[in-house]
């Protein structure tokens, strides 16, 4: 029941917001039609959308050779031209290199970006022998079918079957040059991205090939990037969960309507990867461009607050060390803080959830952490280990132990 409830469909609510048109844009081997119910969905909610299809698939002519990221965003950017703005663009998976290169190359017309299980701009980078299967689907129904199960979490028969379907009027010598097209990538994405506003990115949380890995470096390239996570979805979280796709993107549209310039990012307001970076790098040095000399770091699993610098990375990298996994599922900011839940498991076995709240001066460093844990058994598990790691550099009293609980 507990799961049921998890991953129960809710409805989206009325949008109270200016009405912004949403156009959307599939991925490899779909069409226009895999967003048909997030449409209803938002159309329900009164926002007008539009779903665009890409040359070559969805039943659209197209040769092999006229196939790249950039003959894509053209033709997307063509239809955007038509559409009377402003435009939030939403691409899934492929279609999400397509939407940031429409993006920015027509900043003018689009307001936001919302990119679902994007795959990096830059490129998989997968050597030939891990793509050659993505390659061997064409003109193969069952192998179609198998590829959407495998990237999925639960998909119904029947929506695996309609994808499927919809791979099959891909040609085969099309297959190969999309799957060359978003494994190679496009240079504009080796450098930060020239969009300057708010972005969404929303992945499932059972997706093996979008994974956080993958999530983390198209989000680092951004100024500006929140992170939401779909439960009981992978590869395709607005065909196994769609309201709960569309309930994002309502969301992020009106937190655009609220913020100036898109929610472009201001001298005030930075992002978090400086944080999420040196987690994963799991060493003090990692925070050092981070954290403002006097910071002070407060949590739940410290008795009392560690203040300075050298300190709080101390803490900080010792505390990453015993994470065997940590991912972040959902950053949101507001003025001054950032917000970022997170779900971990310590090498012991021992699980957690969280939400550390991150608080920065006017020139971006971290002046504040708050770090809150959850269940109190694992979060009083972790204060004791986190002590005896950190035994002889920070004192005893920040920590649980046989001394402190007796």
């Amino acid at each position: 029941m507990a799961n049921q409830d998890r991953c129960k469909a809710l409805r989206p609510e009325p949008y109270r917001g200016s009405r912004p048109i949403v156009a959307f844009v599939h991925g490899f081997l779909d069409a226009a039609s895999v967003w048909e119910t997030v449409q209803a969905d938002l159309g329900a909610a009164g926002i007008s959308t539009r779903a665009l299809g890409l040359p070559g698939m969805g039943g659209i002519p197209s040769d092999s050779a006229s196939i790249s990221l950039d003959s894509y965003a053209d033709a997307v950017g063509s239809v955007v031209k038509t559409l009377g703005g402003p435009v939030s663009l939403v691409g899934h998976s492929m279609g999400a290199q397509v939407a940031e290169l429409v993006a920015v190359r027509y900043a003018g017309l689009v307001e936001g970006l919302v990119l679902v299980a994007p795959v990096p701009l830059a490129g998989v980078r997968a050597p030939a022998e891990i793509v050659a299967p993505f390659k061997a689907v064409a003109g193969d129904f069952a192998a179609q079918r198998e590829l959407r199960r495998s990237l999925s979490y639960e998909m119904q028969p029947a929506d695996l079957d309609r994808l499927a379907q919809l791979g099959m009027g891909v040609a085969p010598d099309v297959v190969s040059k999309l799957v060359d097209a978003w494994n190679s990538g496009h240079p504009d994405g080796e450098t930060t991205s020239r969009h300057a506003g708010r972005v969404l990115l929303i992945r499932g949380a059972s997706d093996p090939f979008a994974d956080a890995t993958m999530i983390g470096r198209v989000a680092r390239r951004f100024s500006r990037a929140d992170l939401a996570t779909v439960d009981c979805a992978g590869h395709w979280p607005h065909v196994e969960r769609p309201s709960a796709v569309a309930n994002f993107i309502l969301e992020y549209l009106e937190v655009l309507q609220k913020q100036p310039n898109g929610g472009a990012m201001t001298k005030e307001d930075s992002n978090a990867h400086d944080w999420t970076d040196a987690i994963a790098r799991r060493t003090a040095e990692g925070f050092a461009e981070a954290f403002a000399e006097n910071v002070v770091l407060e949590a739940t699993v410290l008795i009392k607050p560690v203040q300075g610098r050298d300190n709080v990375q101390q803490v900080i990298a010792a505390a990453s060390k015993i994470y065997k996994s940590l991912e972040f599922t959902k950053a949101v900011s507001a003025g001054d803080k950032q917000f970022l839940e997170w779900v971990a498991e310590a090498r012991a076995g021992v699980k957690f959830r969280g939400i550390t709240v991150l608080t920065r001066n006017a020139t971006g460093l971290i002046v504040h952490a708050a770090i809150h844990h959850r269940p109190m058994r694992a979060a009083m598990f972790f204060s004791e280990l986190l002590g005896k790691s950190l035994r002889g550099v920070i004192g005893p009293e920040h920590f649980l132990g046989e001394r402190v609980v007796e």
